[in-house]
């Protein structure tokens, strides 16, 4: 088949599920909801009548907005359950909207504290390309969150939860008591250019942070008699506003104090104040320390809090934590991890590499240096994974890949296709899953010749060492010949600021491309063994620094290294390079770094560049 025709058939295909998406969205049934006057603040409150029904006195915990700051909530929550702090409902904003919701649905703790500091949510934004509402889409993540709750309705939930959010043409405060978790979730996070606005009959609803930060008030209208806030607000570093951003950021913050501190300080019995000043809204990559934070500020805060639910002669919990059923994390971690996942909308994701390899028939431990732009198109809908992708700058190779997720509970089956101007490759496989490693079986046809093919991923760690690798066998129709290309990685933390990497690859083949980790002037085709070793100094001066609010750069280190290559003649080189991650909101990692080399073979020197753009 053509493939132009394949990709016409392909967007056509798009088009009219995009359009049935459409109309089932449009045919949703209908909220009902009323509203309060109260002050100068209207709010629309979604009916619910579990609010009402709650036996007084009422004690509310209200979450407030932040950004990664928000994490401190977790251990917030933490505390506050194990000292059996009696929590009737959970209202909250943003971050606070998103940790609330995970914990009002069900899931314990611990596993929240698991899921913030282990899954890969990154790998769910995608660039919100060719729309100019927002930088990034979120459908994909919002539907993750559902699947993630027990229960996947506000109005079904344990604990009585309500969202907080701001409608735009009104400007009134709306706040969420009921609906699907993914059809909801996104109104109260929503920050216009960066998260699409959320439509929902003719309320466009926004993060309400400027209005209302952290919706003490709200909990007071839902009823609450008693109301406990944790807070999550920072302090810019800076002394001057000389450009765009920093003024808006400031005018913005200006106007939260103006708005939200008062409010908070107002209806709130108690205020766990957490200090989060030094950190910022992207500093998601710190989760472990942002939630010992809040632990911390609750547990000091345990006394007042007890006192005051003493005076209102409000009983603590009897053990309210135990009666939440713990979550098969280790499969939902692993969906994370593999990109398992299996979500009810109709997702159509754009796909821009740069500076690596990302072609669908390569290793993924080692991608190769590859400066010309690949770009394509990823389209998900329920177990159905399709994937084009152009991999040359003048579209002589065109790639795809269809993937049926969750055949079984641990098995997907997966199909490629590489068409090239001079030739066809094909493969097919089931692959298992497994929590550190995955196997694949099947068969392959590589420049025109069939095989038996088995693969092999793992990722291991134990203490503070770290260890990877991936292998392909290529096994003769007769079991009489074989081809082997594998690599490996062991990442040693031998102290605070030191790490060593040492890496290999050998290949025997010239039908599996092999990765290239030689860094001097003669990295040849046909290599069969090269290694690697390289010592990293990660010494953390800053958490981070951010441009534009936008643009954050983490993970700053420095680093030697000597690699060695042999085939028929054997080479040598040695260099130091710089690394660091710059980070999309904090959400989409950028991989940036340069290093010198010198080889001893040749005694020339070499500057390189590694570069892993992904979106």
């Amino acid at each position: 088949m053509n493939k132009f025709r394949l990709i016409s058939i392909l967007l056509l295909i798009i088009l009219t599920l995009s359009t049935f998406n459409i109309y089932a969205a449009n045919n949703n049934p209908q909220i009902k909801y009323k509203k309060i006057k109260a002050g100068q603040d209207t709010y629309v409150i979604e009916k619910n009548p579990r609010f009402n029904n709650l036996k007084h006195p009422r004690v509310a915990i209200v979450l407030g907005g932040g950004g990664a700051r928000g994490l401190v909530h977790i251990g917030v929550l933490k505390a506050l359950e194990e000292a059996n702090i009696p929590m009737d409902m959970i209202v909250g904003t943003s971050m606070g909207a998103i940790i609330g919701t995970m914990y009002g649905s069900g899931i314990p703790i611990d596993q929240i504290e698991e899921i913030a500091t282990k899954a890969t949510f990154f790998n769910m934004f995608s660039l919100n390309f060719p729309s100019t509402q927002s930088l990034l889409k979120t459908v994909e993540i919002n539907h993750a969150l559902e699947r993630l709750a027990p229960t996947k309705r506000l109005e079904n939930f344990p604990i009585p939860t309500a969202l907080l959010s701001f409608d735009l043409n009104k400007g009134v405060k709306y706040v969420h008591t009921s609906g699907r978790i993914a059809n909801t979730i996104q109104s109260s996070y929503a920050v216009p250019f960066y998260f699409p606005v959320q439509q929902k009959g003719k309320f466009s609803l926004v993060d309400p942070g400027v209005v209302e930060l952290t919706p003490a008030k709200t909990a007071k209208v839902l009823g609450a008699d008693l109301i406990i806030s944790s807070t999550a607000i920072d302090e810019l570093p800076y002394d001057n506003y000389n450009n765009s951003v920093r003024s808006l950021i400031r005018t913005i913050q200006l106007l939260q104090k103006k708005n939200s501190a008062p409010i908070t300080k107002k209806y709130s019995d108690v205020i766990i104040r957490n200090k989060v000043g030094e950190y910022s809204f992207m500093d998601f990559q710190l989760a472990n320390r942002l939630i010992q934070i809040g632990y911390k500020q609750a547990k000091q805060q345990l006394p007042k809090i007890k006192e005051t639910l003493k005076e209102n002669h409000v009983s603590l919990a009897k053990n309210s934590s135990n009666n939440r059923k713990p979550l098969n994390m280790t499969q939902i971690l692993n969906d994370f991890k593999y990109n398992r996942l299996i979500l009810d909308p109709f997702i159509v994701k754009p796909l821009f590499y740069f500076g690596k390899d990302n072609s669908v028939f390569k290793q993924n431990l080692f991608k190769d240096e590859f400066m010309d732009p690949q770009y394509g198109f990823e389209i998900k809908k329920g177990k159905l994974d399709v994937l084009l992708l152009n991999t040359k700058d003048r579209r002589s190779d065109l790639e795809a890949q269809v993937r049926i997720k969750k055949i079984t509970p641990s098995l997907d089956l997966i199909a490629k296709s590489r068409m090239k101007t001079d030739q066809n490759d094909w493969e097919l496989t089931l692959k298992h899953y497994a929590k550190n490693y995955t196997l694949s079986l099947g068969r392959t046809n590589r420049n025109q010749q069939n095989f038996n093919l088995i693969k092999n991923e793992y990722d291991l760690n134990r203490n503070n060492i770290n260890f990877k690798g991936e292998s392909t066998l290529l096994i003769s129709p007769e079991f009489d010949d074989y081809k082997v290309l594998t690599s490996h990685q062991q990442l040693f933390k031998i102290s605070s600021i030191w790490s060593l990497k040492p890496k290999i690859v050998f290949n025997n083949t010239n039908l599996l491309s092999s990765p290239t980790i030689y860094r001097g002037t003669e990295p040849a085709d046909t290599v069969e063994f090269q290694a690697a070793i390289d010592a990293i100094y990660t010494h953390n001066f800053l958490h981070s620094i951010e441009f534009m609010q936008i643009i954050q750069i983490t993970d700053i280190g420095f680093y030697i290294f000597s690699d060695y290559q042999s085939s028929d003649t054997e080479s040598t080189a040695f260099g130091i390079g710089s690394k660091m991650n710059l980070n999309l909101l904090g959400v989409k990692p950028i991989h940036l770094g340069v290093y010198t080399s010198r080889d001893r073979k040749t005694d020339e020197s070499k500057v390189g560049w590694d570069l892993n753009f992904v979106f």
